[in-house]
């Protein structure tokens, strides 16, 4: 079992979200259908807890996923903040556990489901300028 602190022992992912009366930010992406199984380890750039069953991955620059977890995680959307531990190569994959890191160490452990590819609302469309008059 390999464990990974970017490149060292534990991978610990900090995550920073809205405030909770506010629309998620799931609500600013568009869910595409395609699902994948895992996800490199190292190209995920930022994570982003969005509720206690939903984390939103970016790897590279303009690409997200979506990992609906396998059953609500308790504390998740409270701390914001998980780790994980990889199992043997690069791969983060679905049935992988992350554990939420609370303000005494670590906390609950949870299940990682699949990851489904997700787009921003309104990226990568092109903008038409107003005709001149």
């Amino acid at each position: 079992m390999k464990m990974m602190l970017c490149g060292g022992l534990v991978a610990m992912i900090f995550a920073s979200g809205a405030a909770a009366d506010q629309p998620t930010a799931l609500d600013s992406f568009e869910l595409k259908g395609e699902q994948r199984k895992c996800i490199q380890s190292y190209e995920i750039d930022e994570t982003q807890v969005l509720d206690e069953s939903n984390v939103l991955f970016r790897v590279h620059v303009n690409k997200y996923y979506v990992n609906r977890l396998s059953r609500p995680c308790p504390e998740l959307k409270l701390q914001r903040r998980f780790k994980y531990t990889l199992r043997g190569n690069n791969e983060l994959c679905s049935g992988d556990m992350i554990t939420v890191i609370d303000g005494f160490g670590t906390g609950p452990a949870c299940i990682l489901g699949p990851f489904e590819a997700a787009e921003k609302k309104g990226a990568g469309r092109a903008v038409t300028p107003a005709p001149a008059q």
